[in-house]
Order: C-alpha cells, then sequence, then structure tokens
C-alpha cells in the first residue's frame, strides 16, 4: 500500500517544494539511526521528489573506540522503469565521504565502502531528480579491525551541505488548455484562431487570405482581355510619304479596339508577319479604322491582311 500511494504522488505531482511532506528525518538533525546486530543494520523507507519527500537521513555509529571495513547497499523498487534512488555519505565532521554517482551498480543497487572507519557517519538517502521516487532498502554492514582510543564527542561538527532543488520544469503548452499558463503566450494546433496567443497565426492566414484573392483577381482579369485577331485592308491611298489604308473593322466588331493596339501587315498565304509591315492605328470608327503604313501600295495590295494585337494586360 506504501508503494502504491508513493505512485499516486508521482502521477500527481506538480512542482511540489522537495520537502513539503518531509518529516524530522528530512534534515541531518533528525537523522534516524541504524542499529546494529551481529554486525548489520537494515532501514527502509521511501523518498519521493513528488510527494515533498525528498530526502531521509541516518546516523551509523560505530562501536566506541572501533576502527573497521564498512559496506553499504541501497536497492530499491519504483513505481515506473527508469526512477532513480541515491545516496551520498559525510563523516562525522560533515564532509563527503562517499558520491552518489560513483557507487552506482546497475538499474536498481547502488553500494559503497568505507576502510578504516571510525565514529560517526551520516547517510543522505534521496530522490536525484523531480520526478524521481522510490521504496528503499538501506544496508549498513561493518567488520571491524583495530580499537581505536579517539573520542569523536569533542570534535566540533559543522552542518553538511545542503542538497540544491532541481529547477522547476519550463512551462509547455502541448495542447490547448485554457486554464494552463502557458497556453497564454503560446498557440498550439488545437486553439481556436481567435486564441490570444494565436496572433501570428491569425496574420498569416489573413496574409494567405489576400494572396489568394489577388491571384484570382489577376486570373479573373486575364482571362477577360481581348486576344489578337484578322482584319482586311480594303483601301490603300497615297499621303505624302506614307501610305494611308483603311480596315474592314471597328468597335462595332471590337468594342475593344483602340490606337494604342498593334498591327502587321502578313506576308499574303501565311502567319509570318511582312519585314518593316507594322502598321500604326490612327483612328478606330464603328465599322472601319483608319491606319498608316510605310510599305508600298503595291506591298500592301500584294499582302492585303493585317493582324491586330492588344496592347499588354493592365492586370494587377
Amino acid at each position: 500500500m506504501r508503494l502504491l500511494g508513493l505512485l499516486v504522488l508521482v502521477g500527481c505531482a506538480h512542482n511540489v517544494p522537495q520537502d513539503r511532506q518531509t518529516g524530522p528525518d528530512g534534515r541531518v538533525k533528525g537523522a534516524e539511526l541504524l542499529v546494529f546486530e551481529n554486525g548489520e543494520a537494515r532501514v527502509k523507507g521511501i523518498v519521493t521528489y513528488p510527494g515533498g519527500d525528498r530526502i531521509d537521513w541516518r546516523v551509523i555509529e560505530l562501536p566506541e573506540k572501533t576502527r573497521g571495513k564498512l559496506d553499504m547497499q541501497l536497492t530499491w523498487r519504483t513505481p515506473r522503469p527508469g526512477l532513480q534512488v541515491a545516496f551520498d555519505v559525510f563523516d562525522q565532521y560533515n564532509t563527503p565521504v562517499i558520491a552518489a554517482n560513483a557507487s552506482k551498480k546497475g538499474g536498481r543497487l547502488r553500494t559503497a565502502s568505507l576502510d578504516k572507519a571510525v565514529g560517526k557517519y551520516f547517510v543522505r538517502i534521496y530522490a536525484p531528480k523531480r520526478g524521481d521516487a522510490g521504496a528503499y532498502t538501506f544496508v549498513a554492514n561493518f567488520v571491524p579491525d583495530v580499537d581505536d582510543s579517539i573520542d569523536l564527542t569533542k570534535v566540533p561538527v559543522s552542518d553538511p551541505p545542503k542538497l540544491a532543488a532541481v529547477p522547476p520544469p519550463t512551462p509547455s503548452c502541448p495542447m490547448f488548455d485554457r486554464n494552463n499558463d502557458a497556453c497564454q503566450t503560446a498557440c498550439p494546433s488545437d486553439a481556436p484562431d481567435d486564441w490570444v496567443g494565436c496572433d501570428a497565426r491569425r496574420k498569416q492566414k489573413l496574409d494567405d487570405d489576400a494572396k489568394a484573392a489577388a491571384k484570382a483577381a489577376r486570373a479573373a482579369c486575364l482571362a477577360n482581355q481581348p486576344t489578337e485577331f484578322d482584319a482586311r485592308i480594303i483601301h490603300v491611298e497615297v499621303n505624302g510619304d506614307q501610305v494611308n489604308v483603311k480596315l474592314d473593322t471597328g468597335i462595332e466588331r471590337h468594342p475593344d479596339l483602340t490606337t494604342g493596339w498593334t498591327a502587321r501587315v502578313l506576308i499574303s498565304g501565311t502567319e509570318k508577319a511582312m519585314a518593316n509591315g507594322t502598321v500604326k492605328l490612327l483612328n478606330v470608327g464603328k465599322l472601319q479604322t483608319r491606319a498608316s503604313s510605310g510599305l508600298t501600295v503595291d506591298q500592301l495590295t500584294s499582302n492585303p491582311w493585317v493582324r491586330l494585337f492588344p496592347p499588354p494586360a493592365n492586370c494587377p
């Protein structure tokens, strides 16, 4: 049931202070004494960062005036794979003597040993990262080798260094949630278009719509442009240095025809324009159009067809 409770705490935690639910053993002054029987001391407990009980302190007091080898082992069970529990050790002067990251042995086992161990040691068992938690078993074995006459009770002791809190995770908004503060400035894909964080998306949509409308308007404009057509020369006369002609077309047949159109004389029986065969439109009438040409009367009489081209499209 305790591990089940731990699972609930891990699943529901949200930026809980690491010591919100800690007991006296969450501080070195409240460290729980490990009692040795036949050279072994064993203790069980639970540490959970999400549950606000990140640290358990234990104290090992070796027999007075005795020195020997101290072996320590930490095993743990977790509510889900990948979570960790660690421990480090300080001597009676609160000097670190064992670092947790140097003692890991596999997935759920940490060990450490001290030769010539003497006096008192403080063991800090803790959840390393913000989401870590586990039910642990800590075992200490002591094998004495020599007696020691040091009076450790007269040595001044300072507080051990504090374990720094792990910074809270950066707020994120992976899915739209009106109650998530991180979503106030974010625009996940499922957010509505009028959401306060979606200004950039709205602007992009307006830009895309404007471009699509402009493209459609240009296509419509081009589709309505007049096309080239052929007209016949029905009259030729000399007028000084140029030759004037009349074409058999006007605004009644081609309402868009103006003097801004370009005309070229075609070689008779072909689609090819004659060299220097440009015809300048002078006046567009209802049924006929007057124009002038640099070709001779004979050339115009022998090649009576003119192709007229509209001016370039004035489309946005």
